[in-house]
């Protein structure tokens, strides 16, 4: 069995990833949400394969790569992100990773990708990397430029001098849209994520007319910073740059507002110089700000500060400030209040909880008077039973049982649906033929309905199916698809088996159920509806659920199915 560790900030894509991959009968031996726990644990845990994201916090994707690679690691590294493919697949890939897939791509490819980086091989489809090759390094800044177009040079230019999108728009007859498309692009092309970064490169390229930070905690000079003040103050958020270590330089009006400081009081400042913050607080901001700097990586975090004694959420990322030489100068900082976003968190949480206490405990109570009925009603059917037998030329109480055993059915079922809700109804595979599982039920359901034409098995498997499968639950998802069919009053069904080896040891088995020939002679099934909430449809829905199947409900259609079932099983010998 392989193990494999996934490294993704977002929980629920990594909790989607770990159901197809634990379908494919993987074993996830640890799910990460930055880059630094994901280099530490790969190099500790050795695992079969590394899935990565290359937006994580702390430590990016790409860096992560590469430390593992200078460490002579040489755990197999799938690349699964958002980012741009064409051109992260090659980055990907000169960096040292194995394989790369685009989150934007459909994940189906996700399954072969994994069993190819396993076997040793390398999964870089063509169409995204194109001719990168692993020995060709990233283009250096001034061919990046290159790259742009008038135009995009032109807007380049713009933003580096402090112009908003809408005076570019103006300036160049342009909607504020295509601006934006703009600024899309120049990130993409240079290899950015944000507009400080823009900044960065065209401060060092010259588009800023020779700004010229001196290194240290020195100022910058008077021409110097009249233009750089201008293009801090058309930011929209609160900017600072600080030395490496951490005296202030520079910042914009939306800075000072948010500290409640003056100019004259910020200059020079340092995080830990702050009187507004908690001692420890600020100890811990300077420390992380000095080990980004250390590192020369961008930072990004969340955080719950004390700012002159109220609690607030912020938002703190930085990224590193270089001059023309390459020279570090420190980093280009934001602190963002999030607390009204916080908050409005806080408040969906509470609503979500709450919502799922009463979802919970009406289900309880579903469970329990379920329970309860079902234990009444075998108690009445014993009664009827013994009266019946007392009394055989009784019509009235032989009319009596049937009713009551098929309101028993239903219930049962409503009770098998919440159980699978609540997670306590749990498969008990064992090696069974599902052929014969299948020819089994098909011959109780026409045993029970005698009144209507046999279900028809119209194409079976010429091969045995021996797989691994709670019998009992599958023959329970089939009667709960032909009681269905039976409510759409359909007068014969057909079913169809087909069976498809899988990699893995797996075999894929589809149920395909069609009208049969009396329903297609007499056009019985041309202005059928799928009911959506009928009792037995969930019950199916709910179990081929649990064995990680699908149930596709097609609309009818002269030379169609009803419905299609579909599971994948690991093979029995």
């Amino acid at each position: 069995m392989s193990k494999i560790l996934i490294a993704d900030e977002q929980p629920l894509f990594r909790h989607g990833i770990r159901q197809a991959l634990e379908a494919q009968g993987h074993s996830l031996v640890a799910e990460l949400d930055n880059g630094t726990d994901a280099l530490r644990q790969t190099l500790q845990l050795k695992p079969s394969l590394l899935i990565l994201d290359l937006a994580l916090p702390r430590l990016g994707g790409l860096e992560v790569i590469r430390r593992l690679r200078k460490q002579a690691c040489k755990v197999p590294i799938l690349v699964l992100t958002a980012q741009s493919s064409e051109h992260f697949a090659g980055l990907s890939l000169q960096a040292g990773s194995t394989g790369f897939i685009s989150k934007q791509d459909d994940l189906h490819q996700l399954g072969e990708a994994v069993r190819t980086l396993l076997h040793g091989h390398s999964y870089f489809p063509s169409h995204l990397v194109g001719n990168v090759a692993p020995q060709i390094g990233l283009k250096a800044e001034e061919a990046q430029l290159d790259s742009l177009s008038a135009r995009e040079l032109t807007v380049l230019r713009y933003l580096a001098n402090g112009r908003s999108n809408k005076d570019i728009a103006q300036e160049l007859a342009l909607s504020d849209r295509t601006v934006s498309t703009y600024k899309a692009r120049l990130q993409r092309k240079l290899n950015v994520d944000s507009l400080a970064q823009l900044l960065e490169i065209a401060w060092r390229q010259g588009l800023l007319g020779g700004i010229e930070p001196v290194a240290g905690s020195a100022r910058i000079g008077e021409i110097e910073q009249e233009q750089f003040q201008r293009i801090f103050d058309a930011m929209p958020m609160p900017v600072a740059l600080r030395d490496q270590q951490g005296h202030l330089l520079a910042c914009n009006r939306q800075h000072l507002d948010f500290h409640g400081v003056t100019e004259e009081q910020a200059m020079g400042m340092r995080i830990i110089d702050s009187s507004v913050l908690m001692p420890e607080e600020a100890l811990k901001l300077h420390q992380g700000y000095l080990q980004a700097v250390a590192l020369g990586q961008p930072f990004s975090d969340e955080l719950i500060l004390r700012y002159r004694d109220r609690r607030k959420a912020v938002r703190s990322w930085g990224v590193p400030f270089h001059d023309s030489q390459g020279n570090l100068i420190g980093m280009l900082c934001s602190t963002v209040d999030i607390t009204e976003q916080d908050q409005q968190i806080a408040a969906l949480n509470q609503a979500k909880e709450q919502w799922q206490s009463i979802r919970r405990t009406r289900t309880q109570f579903l469970h329990d008077a379920g329970e309860q009925l079902i234990a009444q009603l075998d108690g009445i059917i014993k009664s009827v039973r013994r009266a019946c037998r007392q009394s055989p030329d009784n019509a009235l109480l032989s009319n009596i049982l049937p009713g009551v055993l098929a309101l028993q059915d239903q219930i049962t079922v409503l009770v098998d649906v919440v159980r699978i809700e609540r997670g306590t109804l749990i498969l008990m595979p064992r090696a069974a033929e599902l052929n014969e599982l299948t020819r089994l039920e098909i011959t109780d359901f026409n045993d029970r309905h005698t009144d209507t034409q046999p279900v028809v098995v119209a194409h079976g498997c010429d091969e045995p199916a021996n797989v691994w499968v709670d019998p009992d639950r599958y023959r329970q998802m089939l009667r709960a698809m032909f009681e269905y069919c039976h409510y759409l009053e359909l007068p014969d069904i057909t079913v169809e088996c087909r069976l498809t080896p899988a990699p893995q040891a797996e075999l894929l088995w589809q149920l395909s159920i069609e009208p049969g020939p009396m329903a297609r002679a007499d056009g019985l099934f041309e202005d059928l509806a799928h009911n959506q909430i009928n009792p037995q449809l969930a019950l199916c829905t709910h179990l081929i659920a649990l064995m990680n199947g699908e149930l596709s409900l097609e609309s009818p259609r002269p030379d169609g199915p009803l419905a299609v079932l579909t599971v994948r099983f690991a093979q029995a010998l």
